[in-house]
């Protein structure tokens, strides 16, 4: 009963929308276009006005009911695995699910899939607990308000009582820019009548004559000298000229011939209202889309700046992380994890290629700054909406065809190549050290750089070693995939977008660096005490040498 009734409030909005759009086309079409204009002599105008306002809100009013009246399993996620001959997004490898809090980098931070089995794959792919675990592979996010996860999820719309995704966004972007051409082009009469007796109105208000009797509290002290009075009680609203502006102006929309002018005034005072809300959502969604994200990707950016605000604040209080604050890191992390097939002559058998037996692919993370999805401002504007017809998208028939929903998880070409090589490499190395060197599909062990890199962090976490920050080895990947990213034929700029992970300013980069530098100190403080610990016992029973 109750998820019946919460069902009938989700769609009041879309009712309320939907009534409200159908009063403005009668007003428009009916009150202003017939009744002001023809019937004042003016039939061009009228006839122009009246196709404008009902090819405006009548599209607008098309596009929303389509989106309201969506089907309830629109944009579900396949229910088969990925393709193996594909790079597609997977679950970090259990052996670093924690790399993030590390300074680890990439080069070392690989799994190598051996296994023929098809469920060795499936199990890289993410499932969703609220959905009896069906697979959420790249981009697909569960929507808690319907209870479904959907690929190239942007966000739960409450206006349309439905979940917009990436197909459906060229519909709703349509639906925000016609709106708010309608309201302004069609509020352009009520403009010039408006200025006209609004000047009037204010001569009128800082007249001698306004002014002369006032109406409340006439015994109060004036301001201003008799010689220059203009507002003379200065608490009393009614002689203000601010209220008889007011007052002036509402009347003379009632001189408005031929129109019921507080009804058509009603209608375009929330037509404005509507219109901004519209322009701060069209400035939100493109500005997204540029840069290759969804409105999902920059709440979860918020959620993990606050989480490294928090782990950053614990670990200058010498306090331990909170398990809520570690999950969110761990669920929100920018950094994400690719399974790379393996690129051999016998790439459709994976029986015995020339890099092993067996040998399915690697699992591998992207680098920092890296944005895996991130097209290019104008690759990403023509994959997500335009798909390749201008500004002719954002015509009412073109804009209601959805597009292919497997189009927002196309990879980078730059990252894509990187991944590839960097595949390539890490089973070269497999080969040429029989496995030593990589870390197999069993969990928990890692590569012998790792081992490096983890006692360097203890050394640097007890103040033994300053003069080492990072390897040269990811330094030297960032410079390949820069130089490579021009060549590729991609808009796609590393150095620019790594501004935007997981924040925007410079300020917000520092202290996400220094929050993971604290987090990787609070992941070794509890290992390094307890070999201090153990290295002091065993001087304290160590017997001394005599000279």
């Amino acid at each position: 009963m109750l998820g019946y009734l919460t069902r009938i409030v989700r769609q009041i909005i879309p009712t309320f929308l939907t009534a409200y759009l159908l009063w403005a086309i009668k007003c428009t079409a009916v009150d202003v276009a017939y009744k002001h204009f023809l019937l004042n002599d003016q039939p061009v105008i009228a006839a122009l006005y009246g196709a404008a306002a009902i090819f405006l809100l009548g599209h607008v009013t098309l596009l929303f009911t389509y989106l309201w009246f969506l089907s309830a399993d629109h944009s579900l996620p396949s229910a088969s695995p990925p393709d193996l001959d594909t790079v597609f997004e997977c679950i970090p490898p259990p052996s670093n699910v924690h790399a993030i809090h590390s300074k680890q980098k990439d080069l070392d931070e690989h799994i190598i899939v051996r296994s023929h089995d098809h469920d060795a794959i499936t199990q890289l792919v993410q499932r969703c607990e609220t959905c009896d675990g069906a697979p959420k592979p790249g981009r697909v996010r569960h929507c808690r308000t319907c209870g479904k996860c959907r690929t190239a999820y942007d966000h739960h719309s409450p206006t349309l009582a439905t979940c917009l995704t990436a197909p459906y966004l060229p519909a709703f972007l349509a639906i925000l820019i016609l709106g708010t051409l309608a309201t302004f082009l069609l509020a352009a009469p009520l403009y010039t009548h408006l200025w006209y007796h609004g000047v009037k109105a204010w001569d009128m208000s800082r007249s001698d004559g306004m002014r002369s009797q006032p109406l409340l509290w006439p015994d109060l002290p004036r301001w201003w000298p008799d010689s220059q009075p203009w507002w003379p009680d200065s608490l009393s609203w009614p002689d203000s000229p601010l209220h008889l502006w007011t007052a002036q102006s509402i009347s003379f929309i009632q001189a408005w011939d031929g129109v019921p002018s507080f009804e058509v005034a009603g209608m375009f005072l929330l037509a404005h209202i509507l219109a901004g809300i519209a322009i701060f959502l069209l400035y939100s969604l493109v500005s997204n889309i540029r840069v290759g994200d969804f409105t999902i990707d920059m709440w979860r950016a918020a959620t993990y700046d606050k989480a490294l605000d928090a782990a950053a604040m614990s670990y200058a209080l010498g306090e331990d992380m909170s398990d809520k604050t570690a999950a969110a890191l761990a669920r929100f992390s920018p950094k994400l994890w690719f399974f790379v097939p393996t690129p051999t002559p016998t790439h459709s058998t994976r029986s015995a290629g020339s890099f092993g037996e067996g040998v399915l692919g690697v699992v591998l993370p992207i680098l920092d700054g890296e944005r895996p999805y991130d097209l290019g401002p104008a690759s990403n504007w023509d994959n997500l909406v335009a798909d390749g017809r201008g500004w002719f998208w954002v015509l009412p028939w073109n804009a209601i065809e959805p597009l292919n929903q497997d189009r927002s998880v196309v990879i980078n070409p730059a990252v894509k190549a990187r991944l590839e090589e960097t595949a390539r490499e890490v089973l070269v190395l497999d080969k040429d050290h029989n496995g030593s060197n990589c870390a197999n599909v069993t969990p928990g062990r890692k590569t012998k750089a790792q081992s490096q890199r983890d006692a360097l962090g203890v050394k640097r976490e007890n103040g033994l070693d300053h003069d080492h920050e990072q390897p040269a080895g990811p330094r030297r990947s960032s410079r390949r995939i820069a130089s490579r990213s021009d060549d590729s034929g991609s808009d796609y700029k590393p150095t620019a977008a790594a501004s935007r992970i997981p924040v925007n300013t410079a300020l917000k980069k520092q202290r996400s660096s220094s929050a993971l530098n604290a987090t990787a100190a609070m992941a070794t403080r509890s290992a390094t005490r307890s070999a201090s610990d153990t290295s002091t016992r065993g001087r304290a029973t160590r017997p001394t040498p005599q000279p």
